[in-house]
């Protein structure tokens, strides 16, 4: 599934800003005793202590088309790497599957004692945040003139100016490369999601959805993740990872059984057109180039974020639904 083989390569935009901790700084890993915070210094008591990986190189680049709102549309483009891979705070275990589509419920490990400053990724299990690397000078070139990247801020992160928007032709290549690889993949259109604003969505019936397709649907894919409880505590979402051909529908199934899980307010659905490149020795590098979406959808509830906002009578309760 795209959520498994995307998750640590999206990990790269977190905490890019000069105003966060590092990836693998105590501040990452908070949270009380029982999940994986807590006092600093615990590795999980007499449980296992996975290591942050084999030494190999981790991570890669993203170059996201960010469409216009008020102002114009940019691209920009972000890189990390690391020595292993990105360790999952909160993991999602599989409940149904029904095609391309999967329902993840949330899953919380329990680790007996604090894993500060690592995490806590299965039952007493800590798992070590990998360290930032540096790959020296990175090249981008397919977007404008080509560009040469050096690291900055004590988190190593390599970051672009603001670049064009549309970045380059559909389909014309975008390489980054650096000593000792070169990743390559092929330019994308920005994503057009077209259909009702929001999206209604209702049980017993499927979730279709409809864009404007790729010209080329061989090099891009659509990912699609849903979900309509996260601002009550998540109770689960659904990811699909589809053909890139304009139009897909999510079973009636699946969309029943995520309903029947929980709702809060401001639910959401995003889209995102995505083409992928990888080295051809290291497929744990990869070059993404990301076109999203998020429209708001409907599932019968009154969002609000104060008792302003709801019908006479009714309060606005904790996860942003009146009642």
């Amino acid at each position: 599934m795209v959520r498994v083989a995307m998750l640590g390569l999206l990990g790269l935009l977190a905490a890019c800003s000069s105003d966060s901790p590092p990836v693998g700084d105590a501040a990452g890993a908070g949270g009380n005793g029982a999940h994986g915070g807590g006092e600093s210094g615990g590795k999980g008591g007499d449980g296992a202590s996975a290591g942050a990986g084999n030494g190999e190189l981790h991570g890669g680049v993203v170059v996201t088309l960010h469409a216009p709102s008020d102002a114009d549309g940019y691209t920009t483009a972000i890189g990390r790497f690391f020595s292993g891979p990105q360790p999952e705070i909160l993991s999602l275990e599989p409940r149904l599957q029904e095609g391309d589509c999967t329902l993840f419920v949330p899953h919380a490990p329990f680790c007996s004692e604090s894993c500060a400053p690592a995490v806590c990724t299965a039952d007493d299990v800590c798992t070590d945040y990998p360290e930032p690397q540096s790959v020296g000078t990175l090249s981008l070139s397919g977007i404008g003139e080509t560009l040469s990247l050096e690291p900055t801020s004590s988190m190593v992160v390599y970051q672009s100016p603001s670049l064009p928007y549309p970045p380059c032709e559909p389909g014309a290549p975008v390489t980054v490369a650096a000593d000792g690889f070169s990743l390559q993949a092929e330019c994308i259109a920005p994503l057009e999601l077209m259909g009702p604003d929001p999206i209604p969505i209702v049980a017993e019936e499927p979730l279709a959805l409809s864009w404007v397709p790729s010209d080329d649907a061989a090099h891009s894919r659509v990912r699609i993740k849903l979900d309509v409880s996260h601002h009550g505590g998540s109770k689960g979402e659904i990811d699909c990872d589809v053909a890139d051909t304009g139009t897909f529908e999510i079973s009636a199934a699946l969309v029943t059984e995520l309903l029947g899980l929980g709702l809060a307010g401001f639910p959401t659905i995003n889209l995102d057109r995505v083409a992928l490149g990888a080295d051809a020795s290291n497929p744990d590098l990869t070059l993404m180039l990301s076109s999203d979406v998020t429209r708001a959808v409907d599932t019968g509830v009154v969002s609000c974020l104060d008792a302003s906002q709801c019908p006479d009578g009714q309060t606005c309760k904790k996860g942003g639904t009146c009642g």
